[in-house]
């Protein structure tokens, strides 16, 4: 599960050339989740020193997720009450945790398959957005698979990954959900607390920190 966890943050951006109709958006974000699993694929398999993995990772990532707008939306209300200084740090925190771990997780890739089965239009409450849910299988074994839906939304020749859905389950409302729960028992102090916290203990597992520092 950790794998599928990586591969879904581990997925870059794809760009088209021009505006195209809904259908072409559907097919075209079915294209760009294909291609972007093949290049966090390629990343895994690719015998690489540990920092330039966590580069590529931080590309892929920034490249293909909507952070700042997933940023936001896990903090809820919480983000218009945080003072200017707070959500830059929160910001970069976030990315940090994240690339943390999915470079972690990638070291641990073992040749799982990852498969696209369909996409559709979705309803998005932007008039100047399409959005389209394609549907994917991560195939762990010949006799488990995880099924993952990803949510991308597109505005003009721009694509971007705004939520993943793991075996039905919203990854941006779940960790909405624990950042509430941190922020009500500590406020914004705590959570960012939090993250440093978790920040310095990736660190300190790949090598990048040490007891000293």
């Amino acid at each position: 599960m950790s794998l599928v966890r990586t591969l879904i943050l581990a997925i870059g951006i794809a760009v088209v050339s021009a505006p195209a109709p809904a259908q072409e958006y559907v097919d075209r974000s079915k294209q760009f989740i294909e291609g972007l699993a093949d290049r966090a694929i390629d990343t895994a398999n690719a015998d690489l020193p540990d920092e330039q993995v966590r580069q590529e990772i931080r590309s892929l990532i920034n490249d293909g997720f909507a952070v700042r707008g997933i940023a936001r939306y896990v903090l809820g209300r919480y983000w218009r009450r945080a003072s200017e200084e707070d959500r830059a740090e929160y910001l970069k925190l976030f990315e940090d945790v994240v690339i943390g771990v999915s470079a972690d997780r990638l070291s641990q890739y073992s040749g799982e398959s990852f498969e696209v089965t369909n996409a559709v239009a979705a309803t998005s409450a932007n008039p100047q957005e399409q959005a389209t849910i394609v549907r994917s299988i991560f195939h762990i074994s010949d006799s488990s698979q995880v099924r993952v839906d990803w949510r991308v939304a597109s505005r003009g020749d721009n694509y971007k990954i705004t939520d993943v859905v793991l075996e039905g389950v919203s990854l941006a409302n779940t960790y909405r959900d624990e950042f509430t729960s941190v922020v009500r028992r500590g406020g914004i102090d705590g959570l960012l607390a939090e993250l440093r916290k978790q920040r310095d203990e990736i660190a300190m597992a790949d090598g990048t920190l040490t007891t000293g520092q």
